[in-house]
């Protein structure tokens, strides 16, 4: 990847103005960041330095750093300083730690040089790109999905790299673009988003204070911005800080795009009713496929081709990723030069293919992600086990109930008559774990079983399609 990427940050270089990234008006042109790299890829590879741990500070070194590993080849990863840093650190093995926080690390059980600024590194030659190592692994992203344990996934530089220049032809860059983003590093959405952003010569925001996220409608005015990529929650956020009838607002926006959660076709219809010349992009990917893997691009005349009950599509694998489903339902992703691996578990995915574990369907050729198979969901920025909550109620009122994770509500599909709604109310109002969810209770006459004699989430949700529909 270390000349491919050199290359590209080279051609924005020539042109000396050109603004990489923008940290809180420090604004970094491609030219220095290049320099910068360097200087950091130098000092990697005369010290054969391999890997190096990144404990993030929104500070300018950061982006150095990573740009710098990405040059010498370096396995780079980024963490934040939380009760599992000590964990991520000791399967990711550091030679050097770059730590930038007042406040002493504590890991005693760590053996390496801890830097606190570039100044330390104390060099100032070019790398020489022909005698990099050939490191197949970039960096390590963390993943806990539905468990509460670090994954740590070394992302391919192969795949990595094959992504980038798939992008190029996706976002076709003009100049006065501008990507703005509230996410951090230590999250690979962040991390990929930064990528995608200097690789394309889109020029980086990050939104890295607290009042520019929580109102970051405004912050994208106030710069302009064409670009953003987030998590779907965070539509809310941008929807309820937009003043009404402001389309000033989210006039400058080209291009958006959602990943990583379902996202609402109500959402999306508000967003372009703010801005309705507006392109909207649905990605699928896990952290463990390298970038994403799918899209659907949407606009407000096609948007009913990509919606089935408040499901928006996924799209279409694109480049050279591969879709299957499997007779149970579930999503497999596959594509050459998929990630390697975890460091946290002797786990590779040598067969290039990855059981993502989320239920999918396909409609007039496009997906659709209906659920998970672990019944373990994330709501309200908790997660929740639907098997532990029907057991709750089943052990408790004695009745068989079923539990499904559909348009951001738990529904709980109970039989008419058996049980009270205002009883299941009560239960779960007196659990800890379960008292914060949104749900709502359906009454029906048949619970819907599979093949195999199992409930069949999918067939109960079609079977009372007015619940699909929103009635």
């Amino acid at each position: 990847m270390d000349k491919q990427f050199y290359n590209r940050l080279s051609t924005f270089a020539c042109n000396k103005a050109k603004v990489a990234f923008n940290i809180e008006g420090n604004k970094i042109t491609y030219n220095k960041l290049l320099s910068k790299a360097n200087y950091c890829a130098y000092y990697f590879k005369k010290n054969l330095i391999s890997k190096i741990a990144i404990v993030e500070n929104h500070s300018l070194d950061t982006y150095f750093l990573i740009c710098g590993a990405v040059l010498s080849k370096t396995t780079f990863t980024i963490v934040r300083n939380d009760k599992d840093i000590e964990t991520k650190l000791l399967f990711f093995k550091p030679d050097i730690i770059f730590y930038k926080e007042k406040e002493p690390l504590q890991i005693n059980s760590l053996k390496c040089r801890i830097y606190n600024d570039l100044a330390s590194f104390e060099c100032s030659q070019k790398i020489e790109l022909t005698n990099v190592s050939k490191n197949p692994t970039l960096y390590v992203a963390w993943t806990s999905g539905t468990t509460s344990t670090p994954k740590g996934v070394r992302i391919s530089s192969k795949g990595f790299i094959h992504f980038l220049n798939w992008s190029l032809s996706f976002f076709q860059t003009k100049n006065n673009y501008k990507w703005v983003d509230p996410t951090d590093l230590f999250h690979d959405l962040g991390l990929v988003n930064f990528f995608i952003s200097i690789f394309n010569g889109i020029q980086y925001i990050p939104a890295l204070n607290l009042h520019s996220r929580l109102f970051f409608s405004n912050f994208i005015k106030i710069n302009k911005a064409t670009h953003f990529r987030v998590v779907p929650r965070y539509l809310d956020i941008i929807l309820k800080s937009c003043k009404k009838n402001d389309i000033e607002t989210l006039k400058s926006l080209k291009l958006v795009g959602f990943g990583g959660d379902q996202l609402s076709i109500k959402a999306v219809l508000d967003l372009f009713s703010i801005n309705n010349s507006l392109q909207v992009y649905n990605s699928y990917g896990a952290t463990e496929t390298c970038g994403f893997n799918s899209l659907a691009l949407i606009n407000k005349d096609n948007i009913d081709g990509y919606t089935f009950g408040n499901y928006v599509s996924i799209g279409k694998p694109f480049d050279n990723n591969k879709f299957e489903i499997t007779e149970s339902s579930e999503l497999i992703v596959s594509k050459p030069n998929l990630n390697l691996g975890y460091i946290t578990a002797p786990i590779n995915f040598q067969s290039n293919e990855f059981h993502t574990k989320d239920e999918a369907i396909v409609l007039n050729g496009n997906y659709f992600i209906i659920g998970r198979k672990s019944r373990i969901i994330k709501h309200k920025g908790m997660k929740v086990n639907l098997d532990s909550l029907d057991s709750l109620l089943a052990t408790a009122l004695s009745c068989k109930v079923r539990s499904i994770f559909f348009n951001d509500i738990i529904l709980i599909f109970k039989i008419k008559n058996d049980v009270s709604n205002i009883d299941i109310i009560n239960t779960i109002s007196n659990k800890d774990e379960f008292k914060e969810i949104s749900f709502k209770i359906i009454s029906i006459d048949k619970f819907v079983y599979n093949d195999n004699q199992k409930i069949d989430d999918y067939k109960m949700l079609n079977y009372n399609k007015n619940i699909l529909d929103g009635r």
